[in-house]
């Protein structure tokens, strides 16, 4: 894991991770530390997710994550949740919604069509999403209103102010094609 004060090892707000599982039910944390995982089966820093294969969508489930968000660590997260999409996987990101950014655009939007869009509410989190369809995959992005309530990372100085993401998030949802 990041050291203790690194916005890397900011934790996922518990209430959207459980909302987000209600309709999931995950198997793998796939960017977690042994103090902080939020599955019983997760990648760590020293065992790095972006070098393993991930669990097949039928038959073993959907992974979660929460990518590093230092400069770097998402594009390379976002390839490979569409590679593993690609694959057969069901994969789930709380990532940042920087739509200005070359990843954001070259992944998220520029590589898919726009099947529909409708908004979210629910007591949780609320946004717009949009249904999409790349080659070899289906992508889900719902823009989140307002900002995530990011918990501070495991050990965080209490005496210090907690400042968390300064960006704006979306949950990012990559699958197969439909057969």
């Amino acid at each position: 894991m990041d050291e203790p004060g690194s916005l890397d090892a900011t934790r996922t707000p518990p209430e959207y991770f459980a909302e987000l599982n209600k309709t999931y039910r995950f198997v793998q944390d796939l960017f977690a530390s042994k103090e902080n995982h939020l599955c019983g089966y997760f990648y760590t820093k020293e065992i790095d997710a972006l070098k393993q294969e991930w669990p097949r969508l039928l038959g073993e489930g959907w992974s979660f994550g929460n990518p590093m968000y230092s400069r770097g660590n998402i594009e390379p997260a976002v390839k490979k949740a569409i590679e593993q999409a690609r694959k057969g996987s069901g994969v789930v990101y709380l990532i940042p919604a920087t739509t200005g950014t070359a990843w954001f655009n070259d992944l998220i939007l520029r590589p898919c069509d726009v099947l529909d869009g409708y908004t979210v509410d629910n007591p949780t989190f609320s946004g717009y999403c949009l249904n999409m369809s790349g080659i070899g995959y289906r992508q889900k992005v719902t823009f989140l209103k307002g900002r995530t309530p990011f918990l501070p990372p495991l050990g965080w100085d209490e005496t210090k102010p907690w400042n968390p993401p300064a960006t704006d998030s979306v949950i990012c949802e990559w699958q197969p094609p439909l057969r």
